[in-house]
Order: C-alpha cells, then sequence, then structure tokens
C-alpha cells in the first residue's frame, strides 16, 4: 500500500536542533505526531525529539543528523508512508508470552516511531500496553493483540 503525499510544506522556519523551543518546533512536532509518530507536541526540541528526527531522516533515506534542516523539514509533509512488511501469519498477544522475529520487528518499528519499548522479540505485558495505547490512539480496536490491522497500522503514516 502506497500512499501518495498531498501536503506541501509550510514555509521552512529555519534550523530546528537542540535545545531549541518554540513555535516551529512545535509546529514540526504536530506533523510527526498527525503522521502517527508517538512524540510530545511541547515546542522543546529536546533528546526525544532528536531521536524521532533521527529515525525519520534514515527512514526516508536523509541524511541522519537529528536536526530539522529545510529538507527534513519538507519530508515531514511531503514524504510518502511506509510501507508494513507482509504479515508474519500470526497474532502477537500473550499470555503466555510469545518470542520471534515477527515480535522484535514489530518492537522496533514501534521503538523507532517513540513508544517506550524494548526490541527483545518477547511479546509480554509491555508490549500489550503498548499495543493497546497504540491501537487507542490510532482508532483501531483496542484488544492489545497486533493482527494484520494493528501490523499495518504500525508502519503505515498518516499523510
Amino acid at each position: 500500500m502506497t500512499v501518495t503525499p498531498t501536503l506541501q510544506a509550510p514555509p521552512f522556519p529555519g534550523v530546528i536542533k537542540k535545545p531549541q523551543q518554540g513555535e516551529a518546533v512545535k509546529k514540526w512536532q504536530q506533523r510527526m505526531q498527525d503522521r502517527g509518530w508517538h512524540i510530545k507536541v511541547d515546542g522543546i526540541y529536546g533528546t526525544e525529539s532528536e531521536r524521532l528526527c533521527k529515525n525519520f531522516q534514515a527512514e526516508k533515506h536523509l541524511q541522519v543528523t537529528g536536526i530539522v534542516d529545510e529538507t527534513t523539514w519538507d519530508k515531514t509533509w511531503t514524504a510518502p508512508s511506509a510501507v508494513a512488511p507482509p504479515f508474519p501469519g500470526r497474532v502477537l498477544k500473550q499470555p503466555p508470552i510469545m518470542d520471534g522475529e515477527d515480535v522484535r520487528q514489530w518492537q522496533d518499528i514501534m521503538n523507532k516511531r517513540g513508544w517506550p519499548l524494548t526490541a527483545d522479540g518477547s511479546y509480554g505485558p509491555k508490549s500489550e500496553e503498548m499495543c493497546r495505547q497504540f491501537q487507542k490512539e490510532h482508532g483501531l480496536v483496542v484488544d492489545g493483540q497486533v493482527g494484520r490491522n494493528t501490523w499495518t497500522n504500525t508502519w503505515v503514516e498518516t499523510i
């Protein structure tokens, strides 16, 4: 599933980097949140904003600096969504704790998108809790299970 970008970036406000604060930071954070990234919109460009910026830059094949330069600013509005890998064929849930590469892959993208989750390959209570929060924020059925719909929506951004 490829989503075609339809937005145009607002005028570039200048470079955003640590420890900057203000409306430009807030606007970038809000756009990242609107795309589906788990980021606090507080107008403070701190360590977590920088980390998510680096993850966004890597995902979009940009130079990874952690600095919102003109290209990163533009791509925050215009870059197409990532495409989800194929559904692994099993629903991730617990109990009992499920282990596997598919669990690690899901945890890894959740972490890269800002969710406080370690990619250890074990789907336990913390994974279920983060799954439930993700489902709630994205308007999905909240069941704490990573089925086909939750799997796909973890990767696909709202453009």
